[in-house]
C-alpha cells in the first residue's frame, strides 16, 4: 500500500488492447492499494502522478498490523471503500447510458467549472478520462465545437459557450 504525503495521484486501469481510462484522481491523504495489501493479490489499477508527488510506502504486513492493533481504522477504510464502490457505480452508469459526446462534455463542463478554460490536454487524454477512444473524442469535439461550445487548437481545448455545454450535458 502507499500513502500520498503531497500531490496529485491518478489510478488508472488498462485495457487487454493497452487502451487506458483514469479511474480516479487522488489528492494527498489518500491511501492507495490497501485492497491488495489486505487480500494478498497483487493491485488492480497503476498509478500515475499528475503533480509532483511523495508516497510513503506501507508493507502489507505492516497494513494489516494496523488494522489489528486499530478497529476504527477497519471502519474508516470500509467507509473509503464504500465511497468508492459508489462513485465507481455512478461511472458505469454513465458509461453504459451517456453517447460519448455527452461524456466529453461533462469532463469539459467540470474543468470550466474549475476555472480551466484553456486545457492542455490530448484527444488521447480526453478518452481516457471518459473512457473513450481517441477517434470517439475526436468525433465528439466536432460536434462540440460545430455548436460552438470549444474551439480547437493542435494539443489545445479551449472551452468557449460553457451554456452550450451544459446544455450537451443535459
Amino acid at each position: 500500500a502507499a500513502y500520498l504525503l503531497e500531490g496529485v495521484l491518478e489510478v488508472i486501469g488498462e485495457s487487454e488492447d493497452g487502451e487506458l481510462l483514469v479511474l480516479r484522481r487522488v489528492d494527498s491523504g489518500t491511501l492507495l492499494g490497501e485492497m491488495s495489501a489486505l487480500e494478498g493479490t497483487t493491485h488492480s489499477a497503476t498509478v500515475r502522478a499528475v503533480a509532483p508527488s511523495r508516497v510513503r510506502i506501507i508493507s502489507a504486513g505492516a497494513l494489516q498490523q494496523l488494522v489489528a492493533a486499530h478497529p476504527a481504522l477497519a471502519l474508516t477504510l470500509l467507509r473509503a471503500q464504500s465511497e468508492r464502490v459508489r462513485a465507481l457505480s455512478g461511472q458505469v452508469s454513465v458509461l453504459a447510458f451517456e453517447s460519448v459526446v455527452r461524456r466529453v462534455a461533462r469532463h469539459l463542463l467540470a474543468r470550466a467549472e474549475a476555472g480551466e478554460l484553456r486545457l492542455g490536454v490530448t484527444h488521447q487524454e480526453i478518452g481516457e478520462r471518459v473512457a473513450a477512444t481517441r477517434e470517439s473524442v475526436t468525433k465528439a469535439l466536432g460536434a462540440l465545437v460545430r455548436c460552438g461550445a470549444v474551439r480547437l487548437r493542435r494539443g489545445e481545448v479551449e472551452i468557449c459557450d460553457i451554456d452550450v455545454l451544459r446544455e450537451a450535458v443535459g
